[in-house]
């Protein structure tokens, strides 16, 4: 690589790219690849930077349980009389009519099933102050959750039963402007997964997730 062109690529404003959601859908490599390959075309190298977040969420989960075990010293000191049960969804009293229940969602209000709570709960300030942090000029959030339940539909054929299976699958964007503290783009959208004859898990889930990033990808505008 000429020096010419080293140059020119340190200049290129960085991506953060983070990937969250449901446990199924974040752990099908066809599901992240279709990610990847959407954001390589939107984004191109030579203009563009775009990177795996890693460092993003090592900075926002060291943040997060630093947050939570200042909370719970605080409610302890408070509370002291009071028994307590602590779990991944905060914090519930054992007994009587008090009791303070959490659902399962985000801050946003999306389910968030068998996640961790840690990178569920952030929100604008939280990326933007990563981002700063790390020195990315953007960072886009790609966070991905199950609709209803898995829907199954049997057809008879003449010689043997075939079966389809469908299930609606979210996808939440949030693509943050990090200098100017503010999203670049929000959205939430859906679509429908749909399988044939038991290939389920990636397969269901993998049109749906196309769908959804051209749309994204048609919608987002970033300056190179």
């Amino acid at each position: 690589m000429d020096r010419g062109t080293a140059e020119r690529l340190d200049n290129r404003p960085r991506i953060a790219l983070v990937i969250n959601g449901d446990e199924g859908m974040i752990v099908e490599n066809r599901i992240k690849n279709q990610i990847y390959k959407q954001m390589r075309e939107k984004f191109p190298m030579e203009k563009f930077a775009v990177m795996k977040g890693i460092d993003v969420n090592t900075f926002l989960l060291t943040q997060s349980e630093e947050e939570r075990y200042d909370s719970r010293k605080g409610i302890s000191s408070v509370n002291k009389s009071r028994s307590y049960n602590w779990n991944e969804n905060g914090v519930s009293e054992k007994s009587g009519d008090n009791a303070i229940s959490h659902q399962q969602n985000d801050i946003d209000g999306m389910p968030v099933g068998n996640r961790p709570r840690g990178l569920s709960d952030m929100r604008l300030e939280d990326y933007v102050n990563a981002g700063r942090s790390l020195s990315y000029d953007y960072v886009f959030v790609i966070t991905m959750s199950l609709g209803h339940q898995v829907k199954y539909q049997r057809g008879f054929l003449p010689f043997f039963t075939t079966h389809t299976s469908e299930q609606n699958i979210w996808v939440r964007a949030r693509f943050v402007d990090v200098k100017k503290g503010k999203y670049l783009y929000r959205n939430d959208l859906t679509a429908k997964g749909k399988t044939h004859n038991g290939h389920y898990n990636g397969r269901i889930y993998d049109n749906s997730v196309n769908e959804i990033m051209q749309e994204f990808m048609d919608d987002i505008t970033v300056d190179s």
